[in-house]
């Protein structure tokens, strides 16, 4: 009985066909694009320089920010889950996808550090967790789904749309997925982590600010402590007279001990201590002129 041969130059073609990803597609193509719960609402080339849209003010990236040639697309998760993924040129492309995370109660797309990414050859995905940082969209923290899209939710979206866009768009799916956040973004990064450890290979959480709850009620609690007594609060005549250079300079740090913290007076190089009262959670003008007076 013969055993079937297959020819080298067969079993190139074969291999080619199987290990060949999709068509890549064009830049506009993405705006027809379809998606789960999802509007693509923009798909351009920029090269050059990208202004965000809107209203800018003074400050770093109001005059744009400089990227190479890239295909912006950006859309929206139902019900108001804002998101822009970029992605470089085929040839520019180093593989991999870096989403970046926000600050604060974010309510932005992060484009400078979008812009970084993509100078670097990454695709890169940003969102503004389903809000605008704006007093006409304040409503939003009464609206509990998106609350939950800004806890979690959105960053998950934001992830596997922008995994669906670079697929589409370079016909394969990113070699690695990273995510890349401090403060607001490095929470977000332990979001993931803990719901959606498949959504990334890597996660880089600078700062993160977890324990959400408890840290909100701990500056509550020393705002009340410190705005409770008239005298706790610094004035800028305390500021221009207080030998410590306390705002170009600040050198207060607490120490292991609680309720006490160190106190230096820069211009002599000494560190003292002096103990505030923990009930009233701030060390008083009186006391730190004391320390530095003595």
């Amino acid at each position: 009985m013969s055993k079937p041969t297959i020819t080298l130059a067969a079993a190139a073609v074969a291999a080619a066909a199987f290990s060949a990803p999709a068509s890549a597609a064009t830049c506009a193509d993405m705006l027809k694009l379809a998606l789960p719960d999802t509007k693509i609402t923009t798909a351009e080339t920029v090269s050059g320089t990208f202004t965000p849209p809107g209203p800018q003010g003074p400050g770093p990236g109001s005059a744009g920010f400089k990227v190479p040639e890239i295909c912006r697309v950006a859309g929206v998760v139902s019900p108001k889950i804002k998101f822009e993924v970029w992605l470089p040129t085929s040839a520019a492309w180093n593989g991999k996808l870096q989403s970046v995370g926000g600050g604060g109660l974010a309510g932005i797309i992060s484009y400078p550090a979008l812009a970084l990414a993509v100078n670097a050859g990454y695709a890169s995905a940003s969102t503004d967790t389903g809000h605008e940082a704006s007093a006409a969209d304040s409503g939003w923290v009464d609206e509990r789904q998106r609350v939950i899209d800004y806890g979690y939710r959105a960053i998950h979206e934001m992830t596997l749309k922008a995994k669906a866009v670079i697929d589409a768009y370079y016909g394969k799916a990113p070699r690695y997925s990273y995510f890349n956040g401090c403060s607001t973004g490095g929470r977000q990064g332990l979001m993931e982590a803990q719901r959606f450890p498949d959504d990334y290979d890597g996660i880089i959480s600078g700062a993160p600010v977890n324990t959400f709850t408890r840290l909100h009620m701990g500056q509550l609690w020393t705002a009340h402590a410190t705005l409770a007594e008239p005298n706790s609060v610094l004035t800028r005549d305390d500021l221009a007279t207080a030998k410590w250079p306390l705002v170009r300079q600040p050198f207060a740090l607490e120490t292991s001990l609680p309720g006490v913290f160190a106190v230096g007076d820069v211009r002599s190089g000494s560190v003292k201590r002096v103990a505030s009262a923990v009930g009233e959670g701030s060390i008083s003008i009186a006391a730190v002129h004391q320390v530095l007076a003595s």
